[in-house]
């Protein structure tokens, strides 16, 4: 039996790296490690380029920094879009009046046929595209 793959959420790895909240620092670090070693976890071209504009733009990282927090990653597996991506990301946005990089979230998932998406931006619980969203730093 495969393991349960699992999207991670830019807010995720941004926590990761982020100090000011050593808590959610803590729990996303654990939750990559976790993905890492059971080789389950996904991101896409998406999360890497939010997550480096927002540690290079808000936090103040160094692209050269930021670049060797990217290589970390290389654990997860990445999924790269293509036009057909693209084009689910508007039949999902349509259907579920998402944003369309939030539907460009779960048709990345889909294209890597992930069952979870970990993030703290969506409704815990709710499932798209048969995609459930987890917020890990829920109690």
């Amino acid at each position: 039996m495969t393991a349960t793959k699992a999207f991670v959420d830019t807010n995720i790895l941004v926590y990761s790296v982020d100090q000011r909240d050593l808590r959610k620092q803590e729990m996303a670090q654990s939750l990559l490690r976790k993905l890492s070693l059971a080789g389950n976890g996904v991101i896409s071209a998406q999360i890497t380029q939010e997550f480096s504009v927002t540690l290079i733009s808000k936090l103040r990282y160094t692209p050269s920094q930021v670049r060797e927090f990217c290589a970390g990653l290389s654990d997860l597996e990445f999924v790269a879009p293509t036009f057909q991506t693209t084009i689910t990301a508007l039949r999902i946005m349509e259907r579920w009046q998402l944003s369309f990089w939030d539907s460009l979230l779960f048709a990345a998932a889909k294209d890597a046929d992930c069952q979870i998406l970990y993030t703290e931006d969506l409704s815990h619980g709710q499932v798209i595209e048969g995609i459930r969203i987890i917020n890990p730093f829920l109690p």
